[in-house]
């Protein structure tokens, strides 16, 4: 009976799983079309460098297998990563010294707070939503004794990722050893990509909190390290709450199941106090320090020494919700005006809900699933997530140096590298397509997590895809964790059009490995 309970309530059995993998495959295959009908796709304004490039990488692929060195660099593969690794890092070093630059809108407003004690009064009392993100770059500074300009808080921001990309590994590695070699793959090439270091936001200094809580599930429930694993869930969630309350959407799912598996697998009969003291502690650490962390930070946000933060002049929820589901979902200078100039919080949440009432009520019921269609798109076509769009102002200066010539607007090269990333972006998504089929429940778990994610920013403002940044380490970890299953999938696939089609079997012939 009881375990005809858990399997009945399982992510890997039954119903549940039926729906949450054909959810999550639908979702993600509607995704992926809509990023290969991305703009970043148009060939128009592409230079002979993207042709140039894709024929180097060809001849190296070629070079590889008919010369048979495949075995080689999986010998060295130790080696060969940490070199391409430590040449990652310094790119990146290099992209912080040759890029960074001042950028508008609320990044640009917290790094001038950083010296401006006035202007953080007003900012984050109008925005209270970053003040941990304020602190957590001010306390830094303080602590490096480094001044706040725009190269030194885009080194936090490459710290933060770096060091998300670390816990991300360890986390693929712990579940799964054959997914180490790919994760970093994976990542090494994001490196090279990610031109958000030089965008020092919520969006990038969350993700090694997100690793973080990802690792101490991981910890806690598939190795014998549980209360380790606890207090690094704990602490990562707590962390990713401060920073960017939306990135605590896979903590809350991964909790929540936690829980619901908890009790059912609970005995009565069976009840001693072994039983009971792991999770009885586990229970007592997470609300301790997490509702504890939260009080404390919240007490220190308005006693404090550093900036003056006046109560009741922030957002309410609901304006993000009025925004999100306006227009394109994006963010409303109209809606923003509005609300600033009522006096009271009560009245900005009156007049939301005025806003999302009418917004409803146009759509009706088919009007709207177009607008969530049309939002989705919005929030995850865009494989640079969000560079140079939706957001601004962006770096408006002229490109100069060869990395500026890459990455800004106005440099020669800057579709080239749209292209290039849309297409790992499209690759990706596919990964995830693909993957579907491998089941686990971790993976599952992260499945359940990416959608949780994604239908927030149904919801919420968002309209651009810079809100997928803090959702990343799912998406690498589960990538990497289904990589093999994927391509014993595409190879099955090819040995049925092989007993088909004789001209696949050329594709078909053994690799070395």
């Amino acid at each position: 009976m009881k375990t005809a309970l858990i399997r009945r309530f399982s992510l890997t059995h039954g119903w549940i799983k039926t729906i949450l993998s054909s959810t999550f495959f639908i979702w993600i295959l509607l995704t992926l079309l809509g990023a290969m009908n991305d703009s970043n796709f148009y060939p128009w304004g592409l230079t002979s460098a993207v042709l140039k490039l894709g024929v180097i990488l060809l001849i190296i692929l070629l070079l590889i297998k008919r010369l048979h060195i495949a075995s080689w660099f999986y010998q060295h593969k130790r080696i060969l990563l940490t070199l391409f690794i430590c040449l990652g890092v310094y790119w990146q070093i290099q992209m912080v010294l040759s890029l960074s630059a001042s950028i508008g809108w609320d990044v640009g407003t917290i790094v001038d707070s950083l010296s401006n004690s006035k202007l953080a009064n007003a900012y984050l009392s109008r925005n209270p939503n970053n003040t941990f993100l304020f602190f957590f770059q001010h306390t830094i500074l303080n602590v490096l004794h480094l001044k706040p300009t725009w190269i030194t808080v885009n080194f936090i921001s490459l710290v933060c990722l770096d060091l998300s990309l670390v816990l991300n590994a360890v986390t693929a590695r712990l579940f799964n050893k054959h997914a180490l070699l790919v994760i970093l793959v994976f990542q090494l090439i994001l490196m090279i990509f990610f031109i958000q270091i030089i965008v020092p936001y919520s969006d990038v200094m969350v993700l090694p909190f997100v690793s973080l809580f990802l690792l101490g599930f991981v910890l806690s429930f598939h190795t014998k390290h549980i209360y380790l694993g606890t207090l690094l869930f704990t602490f990562g969630t707590l962390g990713a709450y401060l920073m960017k309350p939306s990135a605590v959407i896979p903590a809350i799912i991964i909790f929540s199941y936690t829980v619901i598996k908890f009790i059912g697998t609970f005995n009565v009969r069976q009840l001693t106090k072994q039983t009971i003291k792991t999770p009885l502690i586990i229970i007592c650490l997470f609300l301790t320090i997490f509702v504890g962390g939260d009080l404390v930070f919240n007490h220190f946000e308005y006693h404090n020494t550093t900036v003056t933060i006046t109560k009741g002049q922030g957002q309410p929820a609901n304006h993000f919700i009025a925004m999100g589901i306006t227009g394109q979902g994006m963010w409303s200078a109209e809606q923003f005006t509005a609300t600033n100039n009522m006096a009271t919080k009560q009245q900005r949440a009156n007049y939301s809900n005025r806003i999302i009432l009418s917004q409803l009520k146009q759509y009706g019921v088919f009007g709207f699933g177009q607008f969530l269609l049309n939002k989705n798109y919005n929030n995850t076509s865009d494989g640079t997530f969000g560079w140079f769009r939706g957001d601004g102002p962006y770096i408006t200066k002229p490109a100069v140096n060869k990395l500026q010539q890459i990455y800004y607007s106005t440099g020669r090269h800057y579709h080239d590298y749209q292209f290039s990333y849309q297409t790992l972006w499209s690759f990706s998504l596919l990964l995830l397509l693909l993957g579907t089929f491998h089941i686990s429940e971790f993976t599952q778990l992260l499945r359940l997590s990416i959608l949780g994610g994604l239908a927030f920013l149904l919801i919420f403002e968002g309209g651009r895809s810079r809100y997928l940044i803090q959702f990343l380490p799912l998406i690498l970890i589960l990538n990497a964790l289904t990589f093999h299953s994927t391509v014993n999938l595409i190879r099955t696939s090819l040995q049925l059009l092989q007993s088909h089609i004789p001209a696949f079997a050329h594709l078909l012939k053994p690799q070395a490995d």
